[in-house]
């Protein structure tokens, strides 16, 4: 097999190298081997001789200059394509087209756009495959306007897109969320003949489960199944994946039936969706039961499933049986598993155990990363022990872990709930002065601090850095300092940002309301709770339980039975169920009107609905009985509350010891 050097010499003829042609050479920045030379000195002497290099070069020679220079030598093959073009000398659209695809693929686009141009202007004329490899550079690059001007480009030069052209502009339009657009450019492929293939359909769909319309990604699997196009395992992992991000699990479940019966295979992809959905749902059986399917079915357990399961029981509190799968796995934990597993342990306020997974890292010789100090920062601070969590911050940037802005976020969050705030603001300065510019995350947790602490007329020199940086306060910001002036009893304060909030077009949510109307049942101010409520539904707003007891325990303080029962009953018919707290302030509110038995029906309907009454709910009711005379009821529901393991509070026994003391029962305690 004849050299590269033997080829290029025989199509040049032997020619000798001159010297001015070496001074051309290298003033445009090449540095070739001396037989590549000799093939640019035939090349500029003798245009003519210019087509037997690429007879005699079968793989063309832009291979051949990647082979020369690779990727840092992109620039390079550039200013030579220029420099053959500029002296006419002939060019193969196949060999542009295999540069173009060496610029896409090395990340130079502007490059890409450099070839693009001069073979507009010079020539070879351009075809599907040019315009094709450029869009789709275009749109993997996040530039899908300029993927929608090379389009352009190619229709007003009279090509004419094919299939895969307008699959990768349809699917460019869809990951960057304008699905509608991509529908247009659909409806003009249709209309140009083109028939939609499983790939166009695909993307339509995960663009629509990308933005939340689960109802029009259906739409678009109806078409395909009326249009003829055979669904792959693709379609159905994406539809699975969007019912299980938003809940619909079960829906999720009936699709995978059907892509089964359809004889197409579930691959791994496919099993963590219903894996994720039914984690995040807290049905963990079913999820062991997917994953012993997805075992049976062949596909490979890897680290991103097994993670999933891992989330599902320390999320659910299990953290012995999320060690037991790992062990019974036989997988090798990674960085990924191992904070799944700390957080678990956080999340329960488990720091103990949290420590010892984390010196498992060191054991096992697995590096920890920024997340598993992040996550220890949170714990530790969530639970109280502020010391720890900002030495470990410093630890972590003595050993090169850089904080990220959730670091930050973490550890000023758990400083502002026990009322640190300095040290939140002090912290605050810290990720401002390494480049990291706090959100209105922060903002929102050290504005929750100040109204803990009781500096809530601070907060408006805060609102002012917040505006300064291009911030505006959200709906979190507003209930925040709502909540605050309503806890302090400055109801006038608080009505007056309701109002700046309508101004400053911000809609108040279902716990903006429940706020205000709490804090006017609390001063007995039932009218002026219920325009609240009033507004709330005029909004759409829904009320929720907690609005509603809200306004049952106000009427119940003022002695009006009636209303509060009518809201009760209303609450009912929303299909709202009452939680044991609501049932409390039923129980509490017929036991200050004297109605034990009413008091004692309600406990019943919440032990009958499946609620566990809390050391809240037996304390009034035993209260109720006490205060009516009906000690035996009393020891009774206290027997009833012991043998369930709920510890009596000193309040609830002092009530009782009283009561005996008052019956000369003095014995019983």
């Amino acid at each position: 097999m004849q050299s590269f050097a033997t080829k290029v010499l025989r199509a040049c003829g032997g020619l000798l190298l001159s010297v001015r042609t070496i001074i051309k050479a290298h003033e445009n920045g090449f540095v070739f081997t001396w037989a590549f030379v000799r093939g640019i000195s035939g090349l500029c002497n003798f245009p003519e001789r210019g087509s037997k290099i690429y007879e005699e070069l079968d793989d063309g020679y832009i291979t051949v200059m990647a082979k020369l220079h690779g990727r840092r030598g992109l620039g390079k093959m550039l200013s030579f394509h220029s420099f053959l073009a500029e002296r006419g000398l002939p060019l193969r659209i196949y060999d542009v087209n295999r540069f173009l695809n060496m610029l896409c693929k090395g990340y130079r686009l502007d490059a890409a756009f450099d070839l693009f141009y001069l073979v507009l202007d010079k020539g070879p004329i351009p075809n599907v495959v040019t315009y094709s490899t450029l869009i789709r550079c275009c749109c993997n690059g996040g530039r899908l306007d300029d993927a929608v001007h090379v389009f352009d480009v190619m229709l007003e030069k009279g090509t004419h897109p094919d299939l895969v052209v307008y699959s990768i502009l349809i699917d460019g339009f869809c990951k960057e969320g304008r699905v509608e657009e991509g529908c247009q450019l659909l409806e003009t492929a249709v209309k140009c003949g083109i028939k939609p293939d499983v790939v166009v359909f695909s993307s339509l769909m995960d663009g629509y489960v990308r933005i939340g319309n689960i109802e029009q990604a259906f739409k678009q699997y109806d078409r395909m199944f009326l249009e003829g196009v055979e669904a792959n395992v693709v379609c159905y992992s994406t539809l699975m994946n969007g019912l299980c991000q938003h809940g619909c699990v079960l829906e999720a479940c009936c699709i995978f039936s059907r892509m089964l019966k359809q004889g197409i295979k579930a691959n791994s992809l496919t099993y963590s969706c219903l894996i994720n959905g039914l984690c995040n749902l807290g049905d963990l059986h079913e999820a062991f039961v997917v994953f012993d399917h997805m075992k049976c079915d062949g596909c490979t357990i890897d680290v991103v499933v097994s993670s999933l399961l891992v989330k599902g029981l320390c999320k659910a509190g299990r953290m012995l049986d999320a060690h037991r799968f790992l062990l019974k796995a036989n997988l090798e934990p990674n960085t990924v598993i191992y904070n799944e597993l700390i957080d678990g342990w956080c999340r329960f306020s488990q720091l103990g155990n949290a420590s010892k997974t984390c010196r498992l890292l060191r054991v096992h010789n697995i590096l920890p990363d920024v997340v598993t100090f992040t996550v220890l920062i949170k714990g530790m601070a969530d639970g109280g022990r502020l010391l720890e969590s900002t030495m470990l911050f410093f630890q972590m940037i003595k050993k090169n872990f850089i904080p990220d802005a959730i670091t930050y976020l973490c550890l000023i969050d758990g400083l502002c709930k026990h009322n640190d705030v300095l040290a939140g603001l002090k912290f605050c300065g810290i990720m401002r002065g390494n480049g990291i510019y706090p959100d209105m995350y922060v903002y929102n947790a050290l504005i929750n601090g100040f109204c803990k602490t009781g500096l809530i007329d601070a907060i408006p020199k805060l609102l002012g850095k917040l505006f300064r940086h291009g911030l505006k306060p959200d709906i979190v910001t507003y209930n925040t300092m709502i909540s605050g002036f309503c806890f302090q009893e400055r109801l006038s304060k608080a009505v007056v940002l309701f109002q700046n909030l309508l101004i400053e077009d911000v809609r108040p949510n279902v716990i903006t309301f429940t706020i205000l109307i709490d804090a006017f049942c609390k001063q007995g101010k039932m009218e002026e709770a219920l325009l609240y409520f009033n507004k709330m539904l005029e909004q759409g707003s829904v009320p929720n339980v907690v609005t509603y007891s809200c306004l049952i325990d106000g009427y119940f303080k003022l002695h009006m039975m009636e209303n509060s029962l009518a809201l009760h009953e209303e609450m009912l018919r929303s299909n709202i169920s009452p939680t044991i707290v609501s049932y409390s302030i039923l129980i509490h509110g017929f036991c200050r009107e004297g109605q034990l038995e009413e008091a004692l029906k309600a406990f019943h309907v919440a032990l009958s609905s499946g609620l566990l009454p809390d050391v809240v709910a037996y304390g009034i009711l035993i209260h109720g009985c006490c205060k009516a005379g009906q000690l035996d009821k009393a020891m009774v529901l206290f027997g009833q509350m012991l043998t369930k393991g709920i510890k009596p509070d000193d309040l609830l026994c002092s009530i009782l010891a009283e009561c005996l003391h008052r019956k000369g029962h003095s014995q019983y305690y």
